[in-house]
């Protein structure tokens, strides 16, 4: 399965990364999974809260660390893999997670790679001095054109 990296872009603090979630929320189409990766203190939390305030509304969302799922109206699902092992997503509903008709926001998504669609967009977070640094990359053909797609829509950045 072929990755592209097709956009970068510095956010030089959490307004930068709140603006880029919503730019992200705006243009992210049903039936998509994004995984968001990084260390510790990357800011993936805090981009998947503005994604999800940019598709469901404003409101408090908190990671689901503990519970793993979180399930908003759109549907919008909001996974946390931080704690689990990839055996344990067999519990829970997989196909209509990252196969149905909603968006898939998954937090530590390379911890259950395997486990998830070929076709996909991922945004790679890391810390940098003064900010984090956002990749945007496509997984599987349709996953490249779509990231591609969505870069140029959101705002963010010619693609590269």
């Amino acid at each position: 399965m072929a990755a592209e990296r097709v956009g970068v872009r510095f956010l030089p603090g959490p307004e930068a990364t709140q603006q880029a979630g919503d730019a992200i929320g705006r243009v992210l189409p049903a039936g998509t999974t994004l995984t968001l990766t990084g260390p510790l203190g990357a800011g993936k939390t805090a981009l998947a809260q503005a994604i999800l305030a940019r598709l469901v509304g404003p409101g408090v969302y908190p990671s689901p660390t503990y519970t793993i799922l979180a399930a908003y109206p759109g549907p919008v699902y909001h996974l946390d893999l931080y704690r689990i092992e990839p055996e344990e997503l067999g519990e829970l509903d997989l196909d209509e997670i990252f196969w149905g008709t909603g968006r898939a926001i998954v937090e530590w998504g390379e911890r259950a790679a395997a486990l998830l669609p070929e076709q996909r967009i991922e945004a790679r977070l890391e810390p940098r001095a003064g900010g984090r640094r956002l990749e945007w990359w496509g997984h599987g053909d349709r996953g490249v054109a779509l990231a591609r797609e969505l870069w140029a829509r959101s705002g963010l950045g010619e693609p590269r």
